[in-house]
């Protein structure tokens, strides 16, 4: 089993909270991430990934969609994966 968290978004590079209340997509660095991840994981397993699973929310699914393209594989959603709740918090920083 192989753990991948989301490449960046505009609130990871911002420091701002973010969790299943604010579904926002990577940025053009994540994007980049992802694909890295997915090269190295294509050399490291050379065709031997069995299935790909992602959170239902924009930022996880996009970087699966990456990963899954390079593998071969559909990402498959699954809601118990996504990231807690920062309740109010969601969307400021850490001085706000």
């Amino acid at each position: 089993m192989v753990l991948v968290r989301h490449g960046q978004t505009e609130y990871n590079r911002e420091g701002r909270w973010q969790g299943v209340g604010s579904d926002v997509s990577l940025n053009d660095e994540g994007r980049a991430e992802a694909a890295r991840v997915a090269e190295a994981l294509a050399g490291r397993f050379d065709g031997t990934v069995a299935a790909l699973y992602t959170s239902d929310l924009a930022r996880a699914r996009e970087t699966a969609r990456i990963i899954g393209t390079r593998l071969g594989l559909s990402p498959v959603d699954e809601p118990a994966l996504r990231e807690l709740s920062h309740g109010r918090w969601e969307g400021l920083t850490q001085a706000e």
